[in-house]
């Protein structure tokens, strides 16, 4: 009995061993075709980075801070001759700006002023759309604008020295404001930034504080002396932004009288600035 059973042992140790290379050939096989028959599992998508943090709130954390050195290089000249005609508007250019008042005549103290129409930033915000004219401009476009309506003229040559001068002062005094932003003082002195609604204008009581407050400076006529001419054929068109009542009554309310800014009332302001703009000037220039 012993015999036989030695002699099936092999037997079944001969097919567990074939079982096993049978199956293991089979794995193998499915491991060499697998890369023929299905594309390799790929690797999960790395997760996106986190975006940077926007600008919403730089804003509230730009200061107003215009530079007070001016630069050396050679772009300090054209920065100085920008200021000049920024202050001396009519002086320098007199074939462009036709009446008789500066770009400091309303953008005071060479537009750092922060009350008064600030400009410190302005060359940050274009190109920009303009509702004056329904399109995208330029800076040197929305300069022209002062030129043919504040400055009831003519447009400067874009390619100008001139226009490259006063670009250059604007970006320079607009230094350390990020493009990407607008800061909050840009329109101080603008009806925009008025935070109640214009009373009913009187304009004989606005005659009357003229006569007391203002005339000192503007001349009892509007023509001016020490101030800019605020009527007649030498001051600022009907298309400039100061045409606008509460335009004038938020500037005169901010910034007059220059011996006393921020004295009167807005119910004082409303009334001078509906006499001012009740007296004759020149016309809208055609578009």
């Amino acid at each position: 009995m012993a015999g036989p059973q030695r002699q099936r042992q092999p037997s079944i140790t001969a097919i567990i061993a074939t079982i096993f290379v049978l199956g293991l050939g089979l794995n193998i096989g499915l491991i060499i075709q697998l890369p023929k028959n299905q594309a390799a599992p790929t690797q999960p998508a790395p997760s996106p980075s986190p975006a940077p943090a926007g600008n919403a709130s730089t804003t509230t954390q730009i200061s107003f801070k215009p530079p007070s050195t001016m630069p050396s290089g050679h772009k300090a000249d054209a920065i100085k001759l920008g200021q000049q005609l920024f202050n001396n508007t009519h002086s320098m250019l007199p074939q462009y700006n036709l009446d008789q008042l500066t770009c400091s005549s309303c953008h005071i103290n060479g537009g750092t002023d922060e009350k008064a129409l600030p400009l410190v930033g302005a060359a940050t915000q274009f190109p920009d759309y303009t509702s004056r004219d329904k399109r995208v401009i330029n800076l040197s476009q929305r300069i022209n604008e002062c030129f043919m309506n504040s400055g009831n003229g003519k447009p400067l040559p874009a390619n100008s020295k001139d226009m490259a001068a006063i670009e250059a002062y604007l970006s320079w005094i607009s230094t350390g404001v990020p493009e990407d932003t607008k800061p909050s003082w840009i329109g101080n002195g603008s009806g925009s930034k008025l935070t109640s609604s214009l009373p009913k204008p009187d304009p004989k009581q606005g005659q009357v504080i003229f006569q007391q407050t203002c005339a000192v400076c503007h001349g009892s006529t509007g023509q001016g002396v020490s101030g800019p001419p605020l009527w007649g054929p030498n001051s600022f068109n009907a298309g400039a932004g100061m045409h606008k009542l509460a335009n004038m009554a938020a500037f005169v309310k901010n910034n007059m009288p220059a011996s006393n800014p921020g004295s009167l009332t807005l119910q004082q302001a409303t009334d001078v600035a509906s006499y001012v703009l009740a007296q004759p000037r020149p016309p809208k220039p055609k578009s």
